[in-house]
C-alpha cells in the first residue's frame, strides 16, 4: 500500500512506483493479497454473517445495570447496594483458587461471541488480597473469553454499544486505537470503520504513520459531524486537557451521534484526581508518582496518566453540549463482569 504524509509525498511514491519495476511488482503482489483477505466471497459472507448476528438480536443486555446521571443519584445508588455489594465481593472471593495457581477459569456466557465460554483470569495487576491472604485479581483487566479473547471491560463496551446504540450496516463509527483487537473486530463488521493512534505533537492530525492514521483527540482533523457513533476505551486518561478532547469528540459527532467510552473512574470522588500536568513550554509536572498504562503504540515505555476522573466528568460533558449523559454501573458474573461494579459512559450529541 502506497502512503505519505502529504499530497506532495504521496505524489512522489507514485511516481517511484512506476519507475520501479520491484516496487510495483510488491506493490500489485500485496495488492492481491489485500483484496482477497479483505473482499474475497468467503471474506464478504462472513461479513455478512456478523452483521447478521448483530441485526438477529442476539446482543444480550448486560445485566443489573443502573444508569446514573451523577454524584447524587450514585450516593443512593450506594446506600441501596450495600449488602449487595458485600454479597458479590464474598461471591468473586469464593471463586479463586485455594492451590496458589497463577491463574483460573470461570463459566459464563459471552455476549460478544454469543456463546457459553470460560473467562481466563490471572492475578497479574492484583488489587489486594482476601481476609485469608490469597490476591485478589484485577477483574476488569481479566476475564478473557477463551474464544473471542476479549476481556471484561472491552466485552462490556462491546456489549454497550450494540444494545444501548446499536449501529446500523452504514453507520459511519470512530474509535481512539488502531492497534487493538477491539479494533480488528469493528472492522470485521463495519467496514466505514476509522481508527486512529497517536504517535506524538510531531506528526500532523489526520497524517499517515507506518500506515496508520494519527490523531490527536484534543485536536481532530476529521470535518464537523462525521460520526453516528464515537467510541474511547481508556484513552482520555493519557489526554493532557481532557475538557478539549470531549469538545472534539461533540464535533465530530452527527447530531444525534453517540458517543462511549471508558476511563480509571473514582467513582466515591465528585472531583477528578489530576495525576500531572502539562505545562505552556512543554514540561510535565507530577503531582504524584508517574502511572504508565500499556500502549499498543510503545509497548516498552507505556502511556503516561495525567488524571483519574470523578463525577464532575458528567457535568463537563453536558457544559460541552452533550445530552442524556450517563454512567452505566454493572456487575454480572454470569456474562464476566466482574469486581464489584464496573463503569462505562454514554452520552448523546444534541
Amino acid at each position: 500500500m502506497l502512503v505519505g504524509e502529504s499530497p506532495e509525498a504521496f505524489a512522489s511514491a507514485v511516481c517511484d512506483a512506476y519507475q520501479n519495476a520491484g516496487l510495483w511488482q510488491t506493490l500489485s503482489t500485496e495488492g492481491y493479497k489485500f483484496a482477497v483477505e479483505n473482499y474475497s466471497v468467503d471474506v464478504i459472507q462472513e461479513r455478512v454473517r456478523n452483521l447478521l448476528f448483530a441485526v438477529n438480536n442476539r446482543w444480550y443486555l448486560i445485566h443489573n445495570v443502573v444508569e446514573l446521571d451523577g454524584w447524587g443519584a450514585f450516593k443512593k445508588h450506594v446506600a441501596k447496594m450495600e449488602h449487595e455489594y458485600e454479597r458479590r465481593i464474598l461471591r468473586e472471593q469464593d471463586l479463586l483458587p485455594n492451590d496458589g495457581s497463577d491463574g483460573f477459569r470461570t463459566s459464563g456466557f459471552c455476549c460478544v461471541c454469543g456463546t457459553h465460554t470460560h473467562f481466563l483470569t490471572s492475578f497479574m495487576y492484583s488489587t489486594g488480597n482476601t481476609p485469608d491472604g490469597r490476591a485478589m485479581p484485577n477483574w476488569r483487566e481479566h476475564m478473557q473469553c477463551e474464544h473471542c479473547g476479549m476481556v471484561n471491560h472491552t466485552r462490556a463496551a462491546l456489549n454497550v454499544l450494540h444494545t444501548y446504540a446499536p449501529p446500523e450496516i452504514g453507520s459511519q463509527i470512530y474509535i481512539t486505537e488502531r492497534l487493538t483487537k477491539t479494533y480488528q473486530w469493528l472492522a470485521e463488521r463495519y467496514l466505514t470503520l476509522q481508527g486512529s493512534e497517536y504517535y506524538g505533537p510531531s506528526h500532523q492530525p489526520g497524517s499517515i504513520v507506518d500506515g496508520i492514521r494519527h490523531e490527536d483527540v484534543m485536536n481532530l482533523s476529521f470535518a464537523e459531524n462525521s460520526f453516528d457513533r464515537v467510541l474511547s476505551f481508556d484513552v482520555l486518561e493519557h489526554v493532557p486537557d481532557p475538557d478539549r478532547a470531549f469538545s472534539a469528540l461533540f464535533r465530530v459527532l452527527k447530531p444525534g451521534g453517540v458517543l462511549i467510552f471508558t476511563v480509571p473512574f473514582l467513582s466515591d470522588s465528585v472531583v477528578d484526581v489530576v495525576r500531572a500536568t502539562l505545562e505552556e513550554d512543554g514540561t510535565i509536572t507530577h503531582h504524584m508518582p508517574a502511572e504508565y498504562h500499556g500502549s499498543s503504540v510503545d509497548p516498552e515505555g507505556g502511556t503516561l496518566c495525567f488524571r483519574y476522573f470523578g463525577w464532575e466528568m458528567l457535568d463537563k460533558l453536558r457544559s460541552v453540549g452533550f445530552r442524556n449523559v450517563r454512567c452505566l454501573a454493572f456487575w454480572s458474573e454470569e456474562q464476566g463482569y466482574l469486581g464489584r461494579e464496573q463503569y462505562i459512559f454514554v452520552a448523546t450529541k444534541r
